[in-house]
C-alpha cells in the first residue's frame, strides 16, 4: 500500500505541476514514471489502473482553480475523470503488453497508447486538444517542434516514450534504458533547436488590445454602452498613427450588436483603422447568417466588413445562446481570423491552414483569468503544427504574439482599463506548408494502429516464461 501510495502521489504531483495550469514543462517527461514503474513491476492490473487513474485525476484537479466556479458540473467531471480514465486504461494495457510481449513492446505500447488516446480525446466537442500533455512544452518551444511533423500527438508520443523508458530503466536498474531515454529527449531538443534556426523574410507590425472591463453585458442590447466601448477602442487605434501598424486585434465578444445599428456601432473603429491604414478585427456577438453567433468583423483598410463566426463553442456556456459558424475566412494580405476555442481543435486549424495558406492567424479570445497562459498554449501549438505565426488578444487573459515556431515575442497580461501591446511578427512565406499540415493526423492514426495491434497480440499470445521473467527482473 505504501509503494502504491508513493507512486500515485509522485505521479500526481508531477502531472499537477506540469499539465493544465502547471508550468513546469520538464516534469511532464517524468510524471508518468512512478506509476509506470509500479505497473511494469508486475503489480496487479487493478492496482496499476487505480494508481494511474488517481494520479492523472490529481493532476487535472489544478484546472478547478480556473474553471471550478464557472463550468457546469458535467463538464468539470469530464475534465477531471475522462482523461484520467483513459490514462488508467493506457497504463493497464502497457502493463499487459509488457508482461506478455516483453519490455520493448511494453514501452512502445505506452508511448503509442498515450499518443493515440490523446488524439481520440481531441474529438470531444467540450475540449478538443486543450488537455493534451503536448501543450506543456510550449514554455520551451524547441521541445515541441516535432508537432510540425506529426502534430501534437508526436509530442505526446515522445513524452510517453521517454517516460516509459525511464520507468523500465528504474525497474531493471539498467543504465542502457536510462541512456536510451536521455538520447530520445536530447534528439528531440536537437531537432527543435535546428528547426528554429529558420530565418524570417519580413515582418508585420501588430497592435494587440484588450480590457477586462471595457465590455458590455453580452446578452443585452445596450447601444449606448457599445458606443462607449468602440469609441474607446477607436481612440486607442488613432493613437497608433505613425507607428506603421498593419493589423489591430481586439478581444472576443466585447458586446452584443443589434442588427439595426451594428454597422453604425462599428463605424468609429472602421474610421480609426482607415486613418492609420490598418485592418482592425473586432469581436462581438450578434445576428449573422440567420442566427445569433459569436463573431469577429474586419474593418478598416481593404477589410470590407468581412465577418467570421466562431465554429467551436464552449459547451454549457456558449452552446445555449449561439449557433456555431460553418466556414473559414481569409482577409486581404493573408490574415485569417479564428476565435478562442477554435484553436483547441487541431483538425479545424490544420484544414484552414492547408487550404488557405494564411500569412498569420488573428485570434480574439476571452479566457478565465487564471488560465491565461494555459489557454494561450494550445493556440501556440497550432502555430507550430501549421507553421503559421499567431496574434492573440484575450479578455481576462494575455496579449501574445508568436512566430511560426512558437517563439513568444509578446506576452502581456490584460489589466483593467485598456492594455495595448505592439510587436513585429516575423513572417516567412505562408502557413500550411509543414509536413503535418500536408498529411494531417497520419502519425496519430499510426499510433492508434500500433496500440490496437499490440493489444491484440498481448491478448492472443500467451508466454508464461516471458511473464515470469519480466516480473522477476
Amino acid at each position: 500500500m505504501i509503494v502504491w501510495l508513493a507512486a500515485t502521489l509522485l505521479s500526481g504531483a508531477g502531472f499537477f505541476l506540469s499539465l493544465g495550469l502547471g508550468t513546469h514543462w520538464y516534469l511532464a517527461w517524468i510524471a508518468p514514471v512512478p506509476v509506470l514503474w509500479y505497473a511494469f513491476s508486475g503489480k496487479r492490473a487493478a492496482s496499476s489502473f487505480l494508481a494511474a487513474f488517481v494520479s492523472y485525476a490529481l493532476g487535472a484537479s489544478n484546472l478547478l482553480i480556473a474553471y471550478g466556479s464557472v463550468m457546469p458540473v458535467a463538464v468539470l467531471a469530464q475534465i477531471l475523470f475522462g482523461p484520467a480514465l483513459i490514462f488508467g486504461l493506457t497504463v493497464m494495457l502497457s502493463r499487459k503488453v509488457h508482461l506478455r510481449l516483453g519490455a520493448i513492446a511494453g514501452v512502445l505500447a505506452f508511448a503509442a497508447g498515450f499518443a493515440a488516446t490523446d488524439f481520440l480525446i481531441s474529438f470531444a466537442p467540450a475540449g478538443g486538444a486543450v488537455s493534451s500533455p503536448a501543450n506543456s512544452q510550449i514554455d520551451v518551444p524547441i521541445m515541441a517542434q516535432s508537432a510540425a511533423l506529426g502534430g501534437f500527438a508526436a509530442v505526446t508520443f515522445l513524452i510517453g516514450l521517454v517516460a516509459a523508458a525511464l520507468a523500465e530503466g528504474a525497474r531493471r536498474r539498467s543504465l542502457a534504458w536510462l541512456l536510451a531515454a536521455t538520447a530520445i529527449f536530447t534528439a528531440n531538443a536537437g531537432l527543435g533547436a535546428w528547426r528554429m534556426t529558420g530565418q524570417s523574410q519580413g515582418s508585420v507590425r501588430v497592435a494587440l488590445m484588450g480590457s477586462n472591463n471595457l465590455a458590455a453585458n453580452t446578452d443585452a442590447l445596450d447601444e449606448a454602452r457599445t458606443g462607449q466601448i468602440f469609441a474607446a477602442y477607436a481612440k486607442a487605434i488613432r493613437a497608433l498613427a505613425g507607428k506603421h501598424v498593419a493589423v489591430v486585434l481586439l478581444p472576443e465578444n466585447s458586446t452584443r450588436l443589434g442588427p439595426e445599428w451594428a454597422q453604425a456601432a462599428l463605424a468609429p473603429v472602421d474610421a480609426a483603422a482607415r486613418e492609420i491604414g490598418a485592418i482592425a478585427l473586432v469581436g462581438y456577438n450578434g445576428d449573422f447568417a440567420g442566427a445569433r453567433r459569436n463573431l469577429v468583423t474586419a474593418v478598416g483598410a481593404d477589410a470590407r466588413n468581412a465577418t467570421y463566426a466562431k465554429r467551436h463553442l464552449v459547451v454549457g456556456l456558449e452552446t445555449p445562446d449561439f449557433t456555431p459558424g460553418t466556414t473559414s475566412l481569409t482577409l486581404p494580405g493573408g490574415v485569417m481570423p479564428e476565435i478562442c476555442k477554435d484553436m483547441d481543435f487541431q483538425a479545424t486549424i490544420r484544414k484552414d491552414a492547408a487550404a488557405n495558406h494564411p500569412m498569420m492567424f488573428a485570434v480574439p479570445a476571452w479566457d478565465f483569468g487564471r488560465d491565461a497562459w494555459a489557454h494561450a498554449r494550445p493556440a501556440i501549438l497550432r502555430s507550430i503544427e501549421t507553421g503559421t505565426p499567431l496574434a492573440r488578444s484575450a479578455r481576462d487573459g494575455l496579449l501574445t504574439l508568436n512566430d511560426r515556431y512558437g517563439r513568444v515575442l509578446v506576452k502581456q497580461p490584460v489589466r483593467e482599463g485598456l492594455t495595448v501591446a505592439i510587436g513585429d511578427l516575423p513572417v516567412a512565406g505562408r502557413g500550411g506548408e509543414t509536413l503535418y499540415a500536408r498529411v494531417g493526423d497520419a502519425f496519430a492514426w499510426v499510433c492508434l494502429a500500433v496500440t490496437l495491434g499490440l493489444a491484440i497480440m498481448a491478448m492472443t499470445i500467451r508466454r508464461p516464461s516471458c511473464e515470469l521473467a519480466s516480473a522477476r527482473t
